[in-house]
């Protein structure tokens, strides 16, 4: 039995809609479309509660889509999601934030949910923007039970090694919309 088709509403809304406090989720009405999984090699291995797919990896739940080379889902019994991990050269994720079109996209080599722990990952040259801000980090880690995140930058190999300005972590965010832009978009 495929999890997928059981479980993937709860851990693609994670992964995608949850990373950051004050983001908004997306369309609520995604929780409600089909999921369709696109790779060149599937396999489903119900002994060993795992799912790969390789190769192009495209997934689409209304106006979410994940891309990537390999997603590898572990489940445990009852086909219950236990860890989905979407790896890439990046993988990237984009949502559709509300009915204006805005989207949050996002990308990182490596993107992980560990469902018991609540904890979704982002690791590696990772990066989410939406509506002007953008975050980026060596690595993003989001609880999605308590709604805390943390971003980090690289460690350095050796000890006293300098690190470069694209190891740091960084955000930017737009300057406040002035009461002149704020009355014009009304």
């Amino acid at each position: 039995m495929n999890p997928i088709r059981n479980q993937a509403p709860s851990w693609l809304v994670f992964l995608v809609g949850l990373y950051f406090p004050g983001l908004t989720i997306g369309l609520a009405t995604d929780r409600d479309q089909p999921i369709e999984i696109e790779s060149d090699y599937a396999e489903i291995d119900d002994v060993h509660e795992i799912a790969t797919y390789k190769g192009n990896v495209i997934v689409t739940q209304g106006s979410i889509r994940l891309t990537g080379d390999l997603m590898i889902v572990r489940y445990v019994k009852n086909n219950e999601v236990s860890q989905v991990t979407l790896e890439g050269k990046p993988a990237h994720f984009r949502q559709q934030l509300d009915d204006s079109g805005q989207e949050m996209k996002g990308e990182a080599l490596k993107i992980d949910y560990h469902a018991k722990d609540n904890l979704v990952y982002l690791i590696e040259e990772a990066k989410v923007s939406q509506r002007g801000q953008l975050y980026t980090g060596h690595h993003m880690e989001y609880n999605t039970e308590s709604n805390v995140y943390k971003i980090k930058r690289a460690i350095s190999a050796e000890p006293g090694t300098n690190t470069s300005t694209k190891d740091r972590v960084k955000m930017v965010l737009p300057p406040p919309r002035s009461a002149s832009e704020k009355a014009q978009k009304q």
